[in-house]
């Protein structure tokens, strides 16, 4: 069996990894292209040879580039959300090389995509939005019903409690919050208990604010 296909059996047990392992702040401005590079070179070396997995380096490398080369066109603003996506992409791909996160294409395949989107904004405007300002209105069938907690997290972290985070008001709807291109996890939280998890992919669309509608029961 490869080195691929053995990984690629690897269960993830939650609380594996500590809260220590997941990056808190964003690498700098100056690093973090140089420091995403170096964990797509990395997992070339790492992977053994599947099409599948030889075809998404490939798109890694190439989206990578695209952001990188679009990064001085972005409108002023807090780039903090921007930073903080491409340093968890480097982590996500740096726990894979290191055996410790899987399904390890299921891994590649969520870094790869979430580049994708970044990229494609790129391509799609010609310029590089950093964020979008999102807000979340939470509903029991027909109504809107307020007092729940809204969390969230990059779909690739999905299975690390450690990486979730949440709006600072209850719905609803919450405040608006910033953030990056790429795909996430929506859930709402009340009474110790959580709803179904929405999968969204948000992308900027000039400075319109996304609203998101988010079924609670």
């Amino acid at each position: 069996m490869s080195r691929w296909s053995m990984a690629a059996l690897l269960v993830l047990v939650p609380g594996f990894l500590s809260a220590q392992d997941v990056p808190r702040q964003p690498y700098s401005e100056s690093e973090v292209f140089k420091i995403l590079a170096t964990s797509i070179d990395q997992v070339d070396k790492w992977a053994s040879d599947p099409p599948r997995g030889r075809h998404l380096i490939a798109g890694l490398r190439l989206d990578t580039g695209v952001i990188e080369k679009a990064w001085p066109s972005r409108e002023k603003a807090d780039d903090r959300p921007y930073l903080m996506g491409l340093t968890l992409d480097s982590f996500l791909l740096n726990r894979l090389v290191k055996d410790t996160f899987g399904p390890a294409l299921q891994a590649l395949e969520q870094v790869a995509e979430d580049l994708e989107i970044k990229a494609s904004q790129v391509r799609r405007d010609g310029r590089l939005i950093p964020a979008v300002s999102t807000r979340v209105h939470t509903w029991e069938g027909p109504k809107q019903a307020g007092g729940y907690e809204v969390l969230y997290v990059l779909a690739g972290l999905a299975a690390l409690p450690a990486a979730y985070d949440s709006f600072s008001t209850f719905s609803t709807p919450t405040d608006q919050k910033p953030f990056a291109p790429g795909r996430y996890l929506f859930w709402a939280r009340k009474d110790g208990k959580d709803s179904t998890r929405s999968s969204r992919r948000l992308i900027p669309r000039d400075k319109a604010p996304i609203e998101i509608d988010l079924a609670v029961r």
